[in-house]
């Protein structure tokens, strides 16, 4: 589960200023959809975070969905592990890789964020 690192990462956000909103999703199926609808009333913008591909998995199913109702303007960042070869190795070591670490979270979606406000 990536929640603890989401948490972390969130803490990071904070202390430069971002205000993220954490939920654990707990299952990919079935979405959870009343809660998503929610989100999207209360956000323009959707993080998801996963510890599996990003391609087919939740984030996609997330932004799937939200395409699918057609929300204009709703963002969505989903985070995962890219569609590439990992070397095995340590967990804490393969997830700092794909840039699933707190700070590498943190770092990404500041990044993101910085360069959404800039364009």
């Amino acid at each position: 589960t990536m929640v603890e690192a989401a948490r972390v990462a969130s803490e990071t956000m904070r202390e430069s200023g971002c205000q993220p909103t954490l939920v654990n999703a707990r299952f990919v199926k079935p979405m959870d959809l009343p809660v998503l609808e929610d989100l999207t009333q209360r956000f323009d913008l959707l993080v998801t975070i996963e510890e599996n591909a990003i391609e087919g998995g939740f984030g996609a199913a997330v932004a799937k969905h939200l395409a699918d109702r057609q929300r204009p303007g709703q963002g969505v960042i989903n985070l995962g592990i890219p569609d590439r070869f990992v070397e095995h190795g340590p967990r804490k070591a393969l997830l700092e890789e794909v840039g699933l670490s707190p700070d590498g979270i943190a770092r990404s979606v500041l990044r993101l964020l910085d360069q959404a406000s800039v364009t």
